[in-house]
């Protein structure tokens, strides 16, 4: 930009002016099209954090474990014994780790 600054004030002085009016544009679009970006970067880290929260919510009702918050009856009523025997099955009592079970 500096070296047409140059060749305008030698050619044409009013050129100067000129130049200088459209760097002051291209500077404020710069400006404009940055803070559009950081906008749509803050909400698409909103967006994600909200369904990360979503998530959470769904696997710790209340901010508790499901066992805590949801019954067994539910799912015994739709599945019936074979529910149980699953969960018996498919988890570790005496394991520190969580077990996710699937409704499908």
């Amino acid at each position: 930009m500096e070296s047409y600054k140059a060749k305008a004030s030698k050619v044409l002085p009013q050129l100067m002016q000129s130049m200088q009016a459209y760097e002051a544009r291209y500077n404020k679009l710069q400006l404009a099209i940055h803070k559009k970006f950081v906008q749509h970067s803050k909400r698409k880290h909103a967006d994600s954090m909200q369904a990360i929260e979503k998530l959470k919510n769904s696997m710790f009702p209340n901010e508790n474990l499901q066992e805590r918050v949801e019954s067994i009856l539910p799912f015994y009523a739709k599945w019936g014994g074979a529910c149980i025997e699953n969960i018996l099955k498919d988890s570790s009592p005496l394991s520190q780790q969580f077990t996710l079970l699937s409704v499908s």
